[in-house]
């Protein structure tokens, strides 16, 4: 059924960024890594994340169900389609389980609070608006959303007043050093998690037009939001004097506090509702994709079991996966070592994903119903761009990352090579 409208779909897709908590955390290591030049790397990052949103948003025209990535991987082949859909739901458990460890830590810190209580409360929190469905999860992402985007504005004024209205030059004394296009990447992560609203597309009110006009305006917005807030906090240290290199999440929080230290609590209230929204989301987004693989065979039907339009049963299984990763981890890792490697090895999921239905669009231009030749331009930049993008952070991050995503895969791959489909090719309509 659906139920969501253009606000809803934009607030869900805008939840799912968490930007807030992404600022403070995906924020802190694109300052450390390129310091009074990262509003320029945060907009530029986000430059590149509305070339692959581009294409999502034409591909989201052509496939109107729930399902979204696993959906136009069919396009080319079924296996690869459920390979595909195996790939993201990993990215899911592990993107939004990153969020939970990361509000974990901030709220941890700031509250004297154990991470592994703080991100159960979050966790059980994001179960129980799963529960309640799509609609009022999306009300629930209307409200946090619109109080983080006041306090986003909120801080920028109050930071440039405290500052005395001066804003330095992000081009004066830049280094060019290999941490720059690293930065870049990082940057490019804080306005990502728009990809929730292809998985419940069957869900949203004229999807073939209202999905990708709320994922370019998601990207577009909190790309915004991300750049002047990033040169807001920048331009703040520069006033007081201090090296925005050696910035971390706890003393960026300090320094959003000392702009005004009564809305401290608002703050933390924001980060800690950020997690709930990006654990929701990404909960939402693996439970649709699960749903739709099972109609086609790829996974047991007994995931395809709705109550009161819900699938319950997927969710029944998700919880303590989501579980698991945001707690156990944590006894095993320092918790901001386990955001960050939960947060690669999810990266390197997005880029696979995503590779994937940049070559889908590719192959859809070479149909002799496709329109014109921009879009198979847009979708060979897009996979040239992705491809750099995947094989850089292999080479950037730590051995280990690359064989958790590698053992991810493989397991799907064989997987999906001895489970028995029904494969269907759904929601594809050629005439858009």
């Amino acid at each position: 059924m659906r139920r969501l409208g253009f606000i809803d779909a934009f607030f869900l897709a805008f939840g799912g960024q968490s930007i807030l908590l992404s600022l403070l955390t995906y924020g802190a290591a694109v300052i450390a890594l390129s310091g009074y030049f990262s509003p320029v790397a945060v907009a530029l990052g986000t430059a590149l994340v509305v070339l692959n949103g581009v294409v999502v948003q034409r591909l989201s025209n052509l496939y109107t169900q729930n399902g979204g990535y696993y959906n136009y991987a069919k396009n080319l082949n079924g296996r690869l389609g459920a390979h595909t859909g195996w790939v993201y739901i990993s990215y899911a458990i592990l993107y939004g389980g990153a969020y939970v460890v990361g509000t974990a830590f901030v709220v941890g810190y700031a509250l004297g609070l154990s991470p592994v209580m703080v991100s159960l409360i979050i966790t059980a929190s994001a179960i129980s608006l799963v529960l309640l469905g799509v609609k009022p999860s999306s009300r629930y992402a209307i409200a946090t959303g619109a109080l983080e985007i006041g306090i986003i504005l909120y801080f920028v004024v109050g930071s440039f007043l405290h500052a005395h209205l001066t804003v330095y030059n992000p081009f004066s004394n830049i280094r060019l050093t290999r941490g720059i296009p690293l930065a870049i990447l990082l940057g490019a992560s804080i306005p990502t998690g728009y990809g929730v609203l292809a998985q419940v597309s069957g869900e949203v009110v004229e999807a073939e037009r209202t999905v990708g006009r709320a994922m370019l305006t998601v990207i577009v917005i909190s790309g915004l939001l991300a750049s002047i807030f990033v040169l807001a906090l920048t331009n703040l240290a520069y006033t007081m004097s201090l090296k925005a290199h050696t910035l971390g999440a706890e003393s960026m929080l300090s320094l959003v506090s000392n702009v005004n230290e009564a809305a401290r609590p608002i703050i933390i209230f924001s980060v800690l509702s950020d997690g709930v929204l990006g654990a929701m989301a990404y909960l939402m987004a693996a439970t649709r994709t699960i749903w739709r693989m099972s109609q086609d065979g790829y996974m047991p039907k007994w995931f395809g079991v709705l109550r009161k339009g819900e699938p319950t049963n997927t969710l029944a299984i998700l919880s303590p996966a989501y579980i698991f990763i945001t707690t156990v981890s944590m006894l095993f890792l320092p918790v901001f070592d386990d955001f960050v490697a939960l947060g690669v090895v999810a990266a390197l999921c997005s880029l696979y994903i995503h590779f994937v239905a940049n070559t889908s669009l590719y192959s859809h231009t070479r149909k002799p119903s496709s329109r014109g030749n921009a879009w198979r331009i847009i979708a060979l930049l897009a996979m040239c761009y992705t491809g750099f993008n995947f094989g850089f952070s292999l080479y950037e991050g730590k051995t280990v990352y690359a064989v958790v995503f590698l053992g991810l895969t493989l397991t799907g791959l064989v997987y999906t090579l001895l489970r028995p489909s029904k494969h269907r090719r759904v929601g594809l309509d050629y005439s858009s």
